[in-house]
C-alpha cells in the first residue's frame, strides 16, 4: 500500500513539472518572446549557467552567446528576460521608470535592512537621503586626506619589497579596504600593514565571491548570521573574518548609541554623523541592526569594486607603453614636486588621467552581474512590450561594449573620451549604474581613483612579473567581474626621477 502511494506521489508530480513546463513554454505571457525552451521550462537553466558549466560564474558570457543568436532580447528563466540593447538598460534603470529590486538575489547576503538590501523604494529613498551629505563631493573634499594618507602608506610598503613581486590584486583592494574603512568608520581596518597585504578578510572576500551564486541558489547567510559565532566558524571557518569585523563594527555602534557625545571625539565626520543624528526630521534613526547591515555593505561595496578597477588600469597601462608614457608626461608636468602633495581638484584637471580613468571604469564594469528588477505595471522597454510582473534585466558590461556606442570597445583607448562626440560616451558609462539606485559613494570613488593612480603613476615603477594579459582579460560573473587566470603581479619600485 504504501509503494502504491510513494508511485502515484511520483507519477502525479512528474505530470506536474511537465504541464508546468507546457504551460511555460507555449501559454506564458512571456511565451512570445525567443530562448532556448530549457530555459522557458525551468530555473534551472539559469541555475547550470551560474553553478556549473565551466566551473561557475557563466551566465553573463552565456547571455552574450544567446543574444547573438536570439537577438537584443532573450527569455532566460521562466519569467525573465534580458535586454542586450543600450537603450533597454536606460529603460530600466532610469529615474521614473517604476522598477523594483528583485528581492531573490538582493536578500541573499541577509543585509535586507541596509542601502543595497532594501527592495521597498521608500526605505532606499530614506537612507539615500540621511547618507548623501557623507558621499557628496563637498565631503570628499574636506576628507581628501585620508585617501591620500593610505595610498601613501601603500606606496611606503609596496617600497619596501621591492625584490619581491606584489600581488596587485590584494594591494590595490587592500588600499581601497583601508580608506573605505578610515573613511567611513574613522579607522582603518589595517590592511596595508599585512605582509603581502593579505589581509585574512580580503582572502575570504575572494573565497566567498567565488561561491557567491551559492548564496543565492542555497540562500543560507539570514540563517548564518542568526547562529552564534562559533558554530557558524565551526561550519564554515571562512566566516570567522567577516564575523570579527562584524563585532568591530557593532562595537564601535554600541559606543556610539551609549555615549551621545562619544561623535564629537572622532578626527573626522564618519557615518553615524548622518545616521545618528538625522538632519530632516522626518528620518528616523536607524536600528541597531540596521546600522550594523549597512556599514557591513559599505565595506563589501568600498574595497572590491575600486580594488578591481586600479588593477585593470594599471594592467592596461602597463600593456600600452603609449598610454603609460602619456599618463606620466601629464601627470609629472603638473606634479614636479613630489614633496608636496598633489590635491584631488588639481588631478581632476588633467584631461588625460581623466580620460584614462574612464576607460579603466569601462572595463571594469563595476558590477557584472545583469541586475534584476520587476516591471510592476505593463511597460515597453527598448521597443519591447513587457508585462506586469515580469523580471527584466541588463548587464553593464552590454552597454560597455556596445560597439555602436565605443568604436573596438575590446580595446583600452582612453583618448575615445577626448573626441568632440565624447558626451555620448558619458550618458553610456554606467560602471557606478543609473538611476535612483545609481551607487551614492560614486564622488569617493572617484577621488579614490585619481588620487590613487596619480600618485602611482608619478611615484613608483612598475615591471611585471611571471603575469600577462591573457590572465587578466577572460571574465567569470560572480556579481563582481572575477579574472580567470592568475593574479596580476609586479616588481614595484619608487621612482628616481
Amino acid at each position: 500500500m504504501a509503494l502504491s502511494y510513494y508511485f502515484g506521489f511520483v507519477i502525479a508530480l512528474v505530470a506536474y513539472t511537465v504541464a508546468l513546463a507546457f504551460y511555460r513554454i507555449y501559454f506564458h505571457p512571456l511565451h512570445a518572446y525567443p530562448g532556448p525552451r530549457l530555459a522557458a521550462a525551468s530555473d534551472l537553466y539559469h541555475f547550470y549557467f551560474d553553478m556549473i558549466s565551466r566551473g561557475g560564474g557563466d551566465l553573463v558570457n552565456h547571455l552574450e552567446e544567446l543574444h547573438a543568436i536570439y537577438g537584443p532580447v532573450v527569455r532566460i528563466g521562466p519569467n525573465e528576460l534580458h535586454f542586450s540593447e543600450t537603450r533597454a538598460y536606460m529603460d530600466m534603470y532610469r529615474i521614473g521608470a517604476g522598477l523594483t529590486k528583485e528581492p531573490w538575489l538582493y536578500r541573499m547576503h541577509g543585509m535586507e535592512q541596509s542601502s543595497f538590501g532594501y527592495t521597498n523604494t521608500r526605505d532606499h529613498k530614506i537612507r539615500r537621503e540621511m547618507l548623501s551629505p557623507f558621499f557628496n563631493r563637498r565631503a570628499v573634499l574636506q576628507l581628501q586626506h585620508v585617501i591620500r594618507d593610505e595610498v601613501d602608506h601603500l606606496i611606503a610598503a609596496m617600497g619596501r619589497t621591492s625584490e619581491t613581486p606584489v600581488d596587485l590584486h590584494y594591494a590595490f583592494r587592500a588600499v581601497a579596504l583601508d580608506v573605505v574603512t578610515s573613511y567611513l568608520f574613522g579607522k582603518p581596518i589595517g590592511s596595508l600593514n599585512v605582509p603581502g597585504f593579505r589581509h585574512q578578510l580580503l582572502v575570504d572576500i575572494q573565497d566567498l565571491i567565488g561561491s557567491f551564486w551559492s548564496l543565492k541558489w542555497f540562500p543560507i547567510m539570514p540563517i548564518f548570521s542568526r547562529l552564534p559565532d562559533s558554530v557558524a566558524v565551526a561550519l564554515n571557518p571562512k566566516f570567522r573574518s567577516s564575523i570579527l569585523v562584524k563585532n568591530m563594527l557593532a562595537e564601535q555602534i554600541d559606543h556610539f548609541l551609549e555615549d551621545g557625545n562619544a561623535l564629537k571625539q572622532v578626527d573626522h565626520e564618519i557615518i553615524y554623523t548622518y545616521l545618528l543624528s538625522p538632519q530632516n526630521e522626518k528620518h528616523a534613526r536607524p536600528s541597531r541592526h540596521s546600522l550594523l547591515d549597512e556599514a557591513q555593505v559599505l565595506i563589501e561595496a568600498g574595497s572590491d569594486t575600486i580594488g578591481n578597477t586600479l588593477c585593470v588600469g594599471i594592467m592596461y597601462a602597463l600593456d600600452s607603453p603609449k598610454v603609460y608614457n602619456a599618463l606620466r608626461a601629464e601627470i609629472d608636468g603638473a606634479w614636479p614636486n613630489t614633496d608636496e602633495p598633489m590635491l584631488l581638484q588639481q588631478f581632476e584637471e588633467l584631461p588625460y588621467l581623466t580620460a584614462f580613468i574612464k576607460e579603466a571604469l569601462r572595463l571594469s564594469h563595476g558590477m557584472m552581474s545583469p541586475l534584476p528588477r520587476v516591471v510592476n505595471q505593463d511597460m515597453v522597454i527598448g521597443g519591447h512590450a513587457v508585462p506586469a510582473g515580469t523580471v527584466v534585466s541588463s548587464g553593464a558590461s552590454f552597454v560597455h561594449n556596445d560597439s555602436d556606442i565605443f568604436e573596438n570597445p575590446e580595446s583600452f583607448i582612453p583618448e575615445r573620451w577626448m573626441t568632440a562626440g565624447a558626451s555620448q560616451l558619458e550618458s553610456s558609462l554606467v560602471t557606478f549604474g543609473r538611476g535612483p539606485r545609481q551607487c551614492m559613494g560614486m564622488a569617493l570613488a572617484w577621488a579614490e581613483l585619481y588620487i590613487a593612480f596619480g600618485n602611482l603613476f608619478r611615484r613608483v615603477d612598475f615591471e611585471l612579473y611571471d603575469t600577462s594579459m591573457d590572465d587578466f582579460v577572460k571574465l567569470k560573473d560572480h556579481f563582481v567581474p572575477v579574472h580567470g587566470g592568475r593574479n596580476p603581479r609586479a616588481l614595484v619600485r619608487p621612482r628616481k626621477t
